[in-house]
């Protein structure tokens, strides 16, 4: 990975698909990205603060156990500002 390698896990990739796992613990955020049409399964849900580049921020709740699709992304980048782990496993469709 080469955005916030310490977050995320490669767990298989091919040239179809590449599952990774999130984590951020307390306090941790990831590094301005972007990313292509993916999906999520929430495996510890949280509170994440999603920044944007326009300066714009918003707040991401999820629940274990949640399936969450999202479109391609433009850059932005988050940080778990609540104090429990947030995990995810992550496919890039």
């Amino acid at each position: 990975m080469a955005v916030s390698p310490e977050l995320y896990t490669v767990l298989f990739e091919n040239d179809d698909i590449r599952v990774m796992e999130l984590t951020y613990q307390p306090g941790e955020g990831d590094a301005p990205h972007s990313h292509p049409k993916y999906m999520g399964l929430v495996l510890e849900g949280g509170s994440l603060r999603v920044h944007h580049d326009s300066g714009e921020s918003e707040e991401l709740v999820v629940e274990g156990g949640q399936m969450l699709l999202f479109e391609p992304v433009q850059q932005h980048w988050a940080e778990n500002n609540r104090g429990y782990r947030v995990s995810s496993n992550i496919d890039r469709i």
